[in-house]
């Protein structure tokens, strides 16, 4: 038997044994606020891991130009750079033979690599390409010499530090691409092969100073780069070919 009120009337609300659902406008307006915040912070996880990116190519050209700079100490602050042709018998006098003997053949692939390129896992190509442009109004002026190698002579490009008057205006080391986004040996003024621009339209460099730093489209021409690819996030995208001081 239900209680009653003092009035006579029941005490029960007629409603309370049923449960109220979601109405149809109810549900749309919880699914269009998810599909706002889901817009909102894509793009951000993507700028978050794109920076994230950076910081660590930013950090492996580093490891890098400090592994081929205390190779010049040995020779008396000349750097040797062999860039071309077979690598039988040179391959410790490549940026990539640099790497390989200071901190072995395993881990060669894990630094050089660009943490943006897709490829890294098919091989140990060295993305991180060498200039080897000569400058005079810097002092620049690369050499070829012969040295020895298992009783073999092979050519290499020489650059004495001493000679440099703005080493930190000269950019010796820097990510670089072809059109199709492979990674490749050489940068700068080379009709092939470009600064690769991977991080919102900005690379990494190391410069002959020590120092290294991200550089973008305003500043390719400071530093004597004319021509770069600039990337998308999106991989199926083509990078879009820039010159310097030249906006997409």
């Amino acid at each position: 038997m239900k209680p009653n009120h003092p009035n006579g009337k029941s005490m029960i609300p007629s409603h309370a044994s049923r449960s109220r659902g979601f109405t149809i406008v109810e549900l749309l307006v919880v699914i269009t606020i998810i599909v706002v915040l889901a817009a909102l912070i894509f793009p951000l996880v993507s700028n978050f891991k794109r920076k994230a990116q950076a910081v660590d190519s930013l950090n492996r050209i580093k490891q890098c130009g400090a592994i081929v700079f205390s190779r010049a100490a040995d020779t008396n602050n000349v750097l040797q750079i062999h860039v071309s042709g077979t690598s039988s018998g040179i391959q410790d006098l490549r940026l990539y033979g640099m790497v390989e003997e200071s901190i072995g053949t395993n881990m060669v692939g894990k630094l050089v690599y660009t943490p943006a390129y897709e490829k890294k896992a098919s091989g140990t190509w060295p993305v991180w390409a060498v200039n080897i442009d000569s400058n005079p109004d810097m002092g620049i002026t690369w050499k070829r010499i012969s040295v020895e190698r298992q009783g073999t002579p092979r050519n290499v490009e020489t650059l004495r530090l001493a000679t440099c008057v703005s080493p930190e205006r000269y950019p010796l080391f820097a990510d670089s691409s072809s059109a199709a986004g492979d990674p490749r040996t050489g940068f700068g003024n080379d009709n092939t092969y470009k600064f690769a621009m991977r991080y919102g339209s900005k690379g990494p460099i190391f410069f002959l100073d020590g120092s290294a730093g991200m550089v973008g489209l305003g500043e390719m021409a400071k530093y004597g780069i004319k021509r770069g690819f600039v990337f998308k996030d999106d991989p199926t995208i083509a990078p879009t070919l820039v010159t310097a001081n030249v906006t997409p």
